[in-house]
């Protein structure tokens, strides 16, 4: 071989491993585990380099990021660029007490990786799963409720409009909440509907919409999260019931919680 193929070689091969390096997610700022109540979302993933979000990832006794990035199959769930996740992340982190998260990324109509997601979710500290990913075709209730069984130690909470409109008998006792926005057509689906009069949540930190169904999910979660907080003895089903306790019963329609007005 020439030693002008040589040079071409070695010189495609260093550009491959730069493009590589370059798309390689960052390293994770070092830290320590924040405590309290871990939140897993299933979802986009997230830009752990920033402050806010990095010091309140749930870490392991090594200081690592508890997460997986179910689109490449590595450990760093990271996202670049617009998030589509980033109302919902700036919600948990402004509650009070703010969650750890643990983030699992799946690629959006993957249905198969948000299954995978809330199995490692399971596996981890977390005590609720919020599923923000876009699952394509609708998720069934049947599946999600079997879920909910088999990882009885998670609270699985699902915004309606990812869920498909059912007239099968649900389960009472499954560690399943469906949550739908208030007079959004999704309400047959749900298992607690959300009437949100707080402005504050229409919005992420750069002023990004945020979706009313996973809005009302959210909130649901923060009020989760903010019970066993208070409670460490709780179990999910005790949550799930705490949670619809709250909400208000009229008619024949599902519970309705005022975002404005709930107490944890």
């Amino acid at each position: 071989m020439s030693t002008v193929a040589r040079l071409a070689g070695a010189f495609f091969g260093l550009s491959i491993a730069v493009a590589m390096a370059q798309d390689a997610p960052p390293r994770v700022p070092a830290g320590l585990d924040p405590g309290g109540v871990a939140v897993a979302i299933i979802g986009a993933g997230a830009d752990y380099t920033r402050p806010d979000i990095a010091a309140r990832l749930a870490r392991d006794g090594e200081g690592d990021l508890v997460g997986w990035d179910f689109t490449n199959n590595q450990p760093r769930p990271f996202v670049r660029g617009e998030n589509p996740d980033a109302p919902q992340l700036a919600a948990l982190m402004a509650a009070t007490p703010p969650p750890r998260l643990v983030l699992a990324r799946v690629a959006p109509g993957r249905q198969d990786q948000i299954a995978l997601g809330l199995r490692f979710a399971s596996a981890t500290p977390a005590r609720i799963a919020l599923v923000t990913a876009e699952p394509g075709a609708p998720l069934r209730r049947t599946d999600l409720e079997g879920a909910a069984r088999q990882l009885p130690r998670l609270l699985i909470v699902v915004p309606a409009d990812r869920v498909a409109a059912s007239g099968e008998p649900r389960s009472d006792r499954s560690g399943l909440l469906v949550v739908a926005a208030a007079e959004s057509g999704h309400e047959t689906s749900a298992d607690v509907v959300v009437h949100d009069d707080d402005p504050a949540h229409a919005t992420g930190p750069s002023g990004t919409a945020a979706a009313p169904h996973a809005r009302a999910a959210t909130i649901v979660t923060v009020l989760a999260a903010g019970l066993m907080s208070s409670d460490a003895s709780l179990s999910v089903s005790d949550v799930r019931d705490r949670v619809l306790a709250q909400a208000r019963k009229s008619g024949s329609g599902p519970p309705v919680l005022t975002a404005r007005t709930i107490k944890q």
